[in-house]
Parts: structure tokens; sequence; C-alpha cells
């Protein structure tokens, strides 16, 4: 079971309740049979809770990831992390990349030569 979680983690697929519910079920039962919860499960892992980021932090990111232009997909894997507390945030994974290019754009504006 440990294991499994672990394979995901390391597969960067979601370890998140939701996404491990609708993808693996019986995964999921199993957790919640041996450990109590999904959370206590994933904590046995090593996995921990989800760290839950600021608006700032998000943009922050998502503005690090604008960089050269281009915009960011919410697959990549530099700004993944970040995806849900995005779309929680912001509501839409299109309005948060839209906030971080404009901030991308004016400090591009601000730059020196």
């Amino acid at each position: 079971m440990i294991k499994i979680i672990l394979v995901r983690k390391r597969l960067h697929l979601s370890i998140q309740r939701k996404a491990v519910r609708g993808e693996e079920r019986g995964l999921y039962s199993a957790a919640r049979r041996l450990f109590g919860s999904w959370t206590r499960a994933r904590e046995e892992a090593g996995c921990g809770r989800p760290k839950s980021f600021t608006k700032d932090e998000v943009l922050t990111a998502l503005v690090s990831a604008c960089d050269g232009g281009r915009i960011p997909h919410i697959r990549d894997s530099d700004v993944r992390p970040y995806v849900p507390a995005a779309c929680r945030i912001f509501g839409k994974w299109r309005e948060a990349v839209r906030m971080a290019k404009e901030q991308w754009s004016e400090r591009m504006l601000r730059a020196p030569p």
C-alpha cells in the first residue's frame, strides 16, 4: 500500500484524495480500511498533507514560469504543485495564468534595457 503511494508520487501522479479516489478506487478504499483515512495513509508513506500555497506564492511561481515569454501549461512540472491552489484562488487555471502574464509583462516593462 505505502509502496504504491510512493510510486504514484515518484511518477508525479497526484496523491490527492480526489484524484486517487477517481483513478484507483481500490487503493483508496484499502488505505481507508487500513489507516482510517487517505490522509493518514499518505502520512504513513511520508508524504504528509499537501502544502496550501498563498496567492503571492502561486503568482511568483507562475511569473517565474513565464520567463522568456512562454505560457505555463497546467502539466508543466515546475508549476504542477501550484495548480490546485491556483484553481482555488483564481477560480480557473486560465485566470491564474492571465494574472501571471500581466505581472510578467509589467516586470519586463520596468526592467532596465
